[in-house]
């Protein structure tokens, strides 16, 4: 992902002001506790459903 964001990302550009303002807001940090609140929620209806 790193070198990919190096190639399309221009310096000083528009793209790296965007990831600048996602990383300061830990993005990623958010997007791995929604997916664990979804794949928990998930689990309890699978658990609540007959076989």
């Amino acid at each position: 992902l790193a070198r990919l964001r190096a190639e399309v990302t221009s310096p000083g550009g528009t793209t790296e002001a965007a990831l600048r303002v996602l990383e300061d807001a830990k993005l990623s940090d958010t997007v791995a506790r929604a997916l664990g609140a979804a794949t928990a929620r998930a689990r309890e209806l699978a658990a609540a459903c007959p076989d």
